[in-house]
């Protein structure tokens, strides 16, 4: 007769040989590991599965197939199935847990809003990134010359919303306004009407034709007006 318990089990009738609820649970680690390294993640992994009750009782079995309840097995907490169909049937569902540490750029001394991050401010250090579900960042270019936005403390993994792109050009600064048709490049002198970051659309006055048109900001010199 079967017979629910939380782990989903089967029961099995009780005198017949019987696996080891350690074993077993190394065998899903195994199953768990083998997943992983066939996907090349980067950084290092550690699984841990929950204990499976001592007092749980398994017939022996021949043909055990273990197989996952979601999607894919990369990070975080997923549901195992081993299942055994001969010479005994049985299946139990364990919780597990792949922890995944990468190096990810951490401060290395305190940073003040409105401050740019700079080669000194920053470091590479071990992190679970199961932890950082907002983001992160593995390259020190993706951070250096970036403004925060909030006052940060050492010791803290760098998180995308904490940054942003610093102003290229200021209100009534003179640039170069350029725009491309069909291979030719179009090149005037203007004034910014307003401040902005690297991709930001601002408003420029052409100094010779007096119009102000919409331009992208390219970098500290340069906007390029879309044709």
């Amino acid at each position: 007769m079967n017979i629910f318990i939380p782990l989903l089990l089967l029961i099995p009738h009780i005198g017949l040989a019987q696996i080891d609820a350690t074993a077993l649970s190394q065998q899903i680690a195994q199953w768990v590991e083998n997943e992983l390294s066939s996907q090349d993640l980067e950084g290092r992994t550690q699984v841990s599965v929950n204990s499976i009750d001592s007092r749980v009782r398994l017939e022996d079995c021949d043909a055990l197939d273990i197989s996952a309840l979601t999607t894919t097995v990369s990070q975080g907490r997923f549901t195992v199935k081993a299942e055994c169909q001969d010479p005994n049937h049985w299946k139990i569902h364990v919780p597990v847990e792949v922890e995944r540490s990468l190096e990810v750029i951490t401060l290395r001394a305190p940073i003040k809003r409105g401050e740019i991050i700079q080669e000194q401010d920053i470091i590479l250090t071990a992190q679970n990134v199961n932890k950082l579900t907002q983001g992160y960042f593995t390259s020190r270019t993706d951070v250096l010359g970036k403004i925060a936005k909030r006052s940060l403390a050492p010791g803290m993994a760098v998180l995308p919303q904490w940054l942003d792109e610093p102003i290229l050009i200021e209100r009534q600064d003179k640039i170069s306004i350029i725009a491309e048709f069909e291979g030719l490049t179009v090149k005037a002198f203007g004034i910014a009407q307003e401040s902005g970051r690297k991709g930001e659309s601002i408003k420029v006055k052409n100094v010779s034709s007096k119009r102000t048109v919409h331009a992208q900001v390219i970098d500290q010199n340069t906007v390029k007006v879309p044709l």
